[in-house]
């Protein structure tokens, strides 16, 4: 028997189940169809009534319940029909039918039985129970709304471990109130089981407003509903106000402490609430982080009103957090048309407190006056910012092995969300504190002390407003193994430890600041996917405090005098309201196009742009893992590695032959089965996802010697389909060292967000508008245009059943095809169903060169210029040229004369590339238009290469070289190009 978490499980197939097997299997033999190899393997076990596992049988019920509905087909349920049995009918049975089917369901049914009393009651807790417990802030009482049996979260210093024997709760917590009984908070905690005790259900009371705090609902409620009761999203009824003034009345019970004598009284912590519960109802963004967000309307952006108590309990709820900071409320004044709240010092939350834990509230405008602002020391011109990091990608191409030199870009002016604000680091010369860095600072491992590997040789901030620096290394065993791991790719990122002593607050509303006073301390090497957010440095390193300079004094109220010039609020407000509705729509619709709506939802609350929404679509799709699964048909990995070309290719030449078509049962039955997936029958016979993308045979070699040479005699590999065919189809392609964007595996027609020129700026009158500008957006879209590689195979070739054969087959296609479909990336045109590549595309600068295929110093530095002047020096710069160009540039030189430099050096880095203009130069036979060579140079990230994940379309001619008796074998595959940015490339053009 099978054994699940100590219980036995009888998971021995019935008779019956045999017997539908069998059939089953029958039926496949008799009619040729049905299922696919893991049906039949499935079917054996069934007839031979194995003890299967508790996966198997969980992968059983799964495949009934989704197969059922291939029943209904007239072909599986008719015994009548021509057709019948059909593929799904015999499919069915393979898995056992519709007995295995109620027997797999009653065995997961005891499974989730035993995991349902595994869960519960927990060391005697269970979900539901009311709890009390101790923390350094006093003592609480809630009920326990989830438990969770792993994981870490830290507390303070103290580390919780939630494990099967002792897990963490999350507790619902409830207020004490005057009169003794208890008002539910919508404040949540975390405790481990072992610190909690169990009490009886204590008096739980609604609160009830005073007539005052009634009223003002009320009339808030009133005026409200007149602008929006015909608005799903906003509209919300009486009883929602009520319950968050409610919520926000207990959470000043939670914590009284912490407000000051000038707040007089719960009812005005909770009227704070509402207000800025309406402000984000109305938005669609709250001014700190959302609260409240489950009773919002359900067709709000940021409503959580689906979720029920039961998902929450269910569900993986997040990591707790223990190090944010509340900001709590000093002063709240109120009168009929205005809340003025005053904040003080943040302050540590000691216990652990939940995402959905209360926020205080925000500041509503008074017409004439400033916003008060929170702020974060008493003194208000203070902050913890601690040591800070910032992390960047290495260069490979800057790697000087002889000298043992790396040249590294160490920071930007790039934003970065940190705890306290948006920072930006100004990169005027007088904003950056370099002594230390200029002074020999060191190299380090992971930010430690202990760890150095070399020096600082050279730091500066130039003009493109980079930080820039040269590492050198030592020669000690922990800096040769780090070098080595910087060489081979291993270790790809740098990050600068820095401090911030003054930074400039630029937008209150986001609370963005500018380091106007920072200093770079060392540069580590850090590994690949660190914390980029990271805190540096010994603890009490992290204390480190800077200076806020504030534009304007801060609490200050300013009166409007009647001498300021007036504004037309209402068109501002209409203005500004149309390019917000515009910027919701659109990411909206991009979002649903890509079913990314929580993705866009959460942009749109964040206020983000379109172009930031885009480029984040762009990088979810490729970043997608394993993109060939999108299209895969299940085959495992030893399935995988025995698909056999040749036996397919043999058995398509030769269709009458009986033992050919025996012989390539398993690989016709992966092309239907891709067929089917795909939802498109192949011109010839499908090669499936799984094998072009996964396919490789290592150390397994032969011998082949059939014939001479070109005919694929002597035709050894040492390493034989060591890479799968998408491997190979990338290592002949110089698009794999350029750093063409790939999105692979992809399904369907894509929208590739792209723009043609940069949004203006205009200077303007004190009281004139701003000229409407808009950027140009582009949505580029990729098609899957299909394109084809031809290869010939000698009938003496045709024989042999070698591994050798499949990898010279395989990769003569691939190879091929890399060339065709470089060739249309860079310069195709567009006609006959084939891409426009980067020289055919409208914005792509261009520039005519002195003679054909020959182009002096000065038209490289026009192709340059052609991108300096559009401000799009940046991203993955490179040049490809063509052969003939190269080697004309190599002969030339730049005064013309031959007494200076050539044009291009001869000298050849390692990964293949010469220099040009300090940036890679690599050769391509592909870049060439109308037979004449080309020279491009641009950001090759711009470049988005699809292809489609479906397979590889298998097509034999056996007409073509019939006199000789050699087959044509023709490789069909979905490809597209579209280039985001034209103005990110510049082409010659020959005159």
């Amino acid at each position: 028997m099978a054994t699940y978490k100590g219980v036995e499980i009888n998971t021995k197939p019935t008779q019956e189940i045999a017997d539908q097997a069998q059939k089953g299997l029958d039926w496949r033999e008799k009619f040729g169809r049905g299922g696919t190899r893991v049906g039949a393997v499935r079917a054996r076990q069934l007839v031979n009534r194995e003890e299967l596992s508790i996966d198997t049988v969980k992968r059983m019920k799964s495949f009934l319940a989704r197969h059922e509905v291939d029943l209904e087909s007239d072909a599986n349920s008719d015994p009548d029909d021509p057709g019948y049995p059909g593929a799904g009918l015999i499919a069915f049975y393979l898995w056992g039918g519709y007995p295995a089917k109620a027997w797999s369901e009653r065995i997961i049914e005891r499974v989730d039985k035993i995991d349902e009393e595994e869960r519960q009651p927990y060391n005697g807790f269970d979900v539901g129970d009311f709890v009390r417990f101790r923390a350094q802030k006093g003592t609480y009482t809630g009920r326990i709304v989830s438990i969770r049996t792993e994981g870490e979260t830290q507390f303070g210093d103290e580390t919780l471990v939630a494990t099967p024997d002792d897990p963490v709760a999350r507790i619902r917590i409830y207020a004490p109130r005057d009169d003794g009984t208890y008002m539910e908070t919508d404040r949540v905690l975390g405790m481990n089981l072992s610190r909690l005790s169990k009490i009886d259900e204590p008096d739980i009371r609604q609160i009830e407003l005073n007539d005052a705090t009634q009223k003002a609902v009320e009339n808030k409620h009133k005026a409200h509903q007149e602008k929006y009761k015909d608005d799903p999203k906003r509209s919300v009824p009486m009883s929602t106000m009520v319950k968050v003034v409610e919520r926000g009345i207990g959470a000043y019970k939670t914590q009284p402490s912490s407000v000051r004598p000038t707040v007089v009284s719960a009812e005005q912590w909770g009227l704070a609430r509402l207000n800025s519960f309406i402000r984000g109802l109305v938005t669609f963004k709250f001014k700190n982080k959302p609260h409240d967000t489950d009773l919002l309307p359900k067709d709000h952006p940021l409503s959580t009103k689906e979720r029920s108590m039961e998902q929450e309990q269910k569900q993986d709820w997040p990591e707790l957090r223990y190090d944010d900071q509340e900001r709590h409320i000093n002063d709240i004044q109120e009168t009929d048309d205005e809340v003025i709240i005053s904040f003080a010092k943040h302050h540590d939350d000691e216990e652990m407190e939940m995402e959905e834990s209360s926020e205080e509230m925000e500041i509503s405008e008074r017409p004439g006056k400033e916003e008060e602002r929170p702020y974060h020391d008493e003194d208000e011109r203070m902050i913890e910012t601690g040591q800070l990091s910032r992390i960047f990608d290495l260069d490979r191409s800057a790697i000087d092995e002889e000298n043992r030199t790396v040249s590294v870009i160490f920071s930007t002016e790039t934003p970065v969300d940190r705890n306290f604000g948006v920072e930006i680091l100004d990169h005027n010369r007088g904003s950056v504190r370099m002594d230390r860095l200029q002074k020999r600072a060191p190299v380090l491992l992971n930010h430690n002390m202990s760890d150095q590997l070399g020096v600082v040789e050279r730091a500066t901030i130039d003009a493109d407003r980079k930080g820039r620096a040269l590492l050198r290394f030592g020669r000690g065993r922990l800096s040769t193994e780090v070098f080595n791991d910087v060489i081979d790719g291993i270790r790809s990122q740098v990050s600068v430890g820095y401090r911030i002593h003054k930074m400039e607050k630029e937008d209150d509303e986001k609370l963005t600041y500018r380091a106007v006073s920072w200093e770079p301390f060392e540069i580590s090497i850090v590994p690949t996917g660190a914390d980029s957010m990271a805190i540096v440095g010994r603890s009490e390193e992290q204390n480190f405090k800077t200076e806020i300079i504030e534009r304007t004094s801060k609490m200050e109220t300013q009166i409007v005098q009647e001498s300021v010039p007036q504004v037309d609020e209402s068109k501002i407000r209409e203005a500004v309201q149309k390019a917000e509705l515009k910027r919701i729509s659109e990411i909206e619709s991009y979002g649903s196009e890509h079913n990314e709506s929580d993705l866009a939802r959460e942009y749109i609350v964040d206020g983000r742009t379109v172009p930031e929404f885009q480029s984040a679509i762009l990088e979810k799709i490729k970043n997608y893992k394993n993109p060939e699964k999108v299209h895969a048909i299940g085959l495992t990995q030893k399935e995988t590695r025995s698909f056999s070309w040749m036996k397919l290719i043999r058995a398509m030449a030769n269709p009458h032959d009986r033992k050919l078509q025996e012989d390539a049962s398993f690989e016709f039955e992966a092309s239907r089965a891709q067929a089917d997936k795909n939802g498109i029958d192949p011109q010839g016979a499908w090669v499936p996802a799984d094998v072009i993308h996964g396919q490789s045979y290592q150390d397994q070699q032969r011998d082949l010697t059939v014939g001479t040479n070109t005919a694929g005699g002597f035709t050894v590999q040492t390493d034989v389909l060591a890479d799968s065919f998408i491997d190979v189809l990338r290592a002949n392609m110089v698009f794999s060292k350029v750093g063409v964007t790939e999105l692979n595996g992809l399904n369907g027609k894509v929208s590739i967000p792209g723009s043609d020129a940069g949004s203006q700026a205009y200077w303007v009158a004190e009281n004139g508008a701003v000229t409407e500008s808009d950027q140009t957006f582009i949505s580029r879209s990729l098609n899957g245009l299909q394109v084809g590689a031809m290869t010939d195979i000698s009938a003496n070739l045709m024989k042999q059943s070698s591994i050798d054969v499949e990898a010279f087959v395989r990769n003569d296609i691939a190879m091929t095809l890399a060339s065709q479909i470089e060739l249309k990336g860079l310069t195709g045109n567009g006609t006959s169903n084939t891409p426009i590549g980067v020289y055919n595309t409208t914005g792509v600068g261009g520039v005519t060169i002195a003679g054909a295929n020959a182009p002096d110093w000065g038209d490289v530095v026009d192709i340059w210029t052609g991108l300096a002047s559009n401000n799009a020096l940046r991203g993955n710069l490179n040049w490809v040229g063509a052969s003939t160009i190269t080697a004309n540039m190599m002969k030339a030189f730049r005064n013309g004369t031959g007494s200076d430099r050539p044009i291009l050096d001869d000298t050849v880095g390692m990964n293949g590339e010469h220099r040009l203009m300090t940036y890679p130069y690599y050769v391509s036979e592909n870049n060439v238009e109308a037979g004449k060579s080309l020279l491009t140079f641009g950001d090759f990230s711009a470049l988005v290469m699809g292809s489609w994940g479906n397979g590889l379309d298998l097509k034999i001619d056996p007409f073509t070289n019939s006199s000789t008796g050699a087959t044509r074998i023709v490789g069909l595959y979905l490809v597209d190009f579209a280039v985001r940015t034209p103005k990110s490339f510049s082409c010659s053009v020959n005159p």
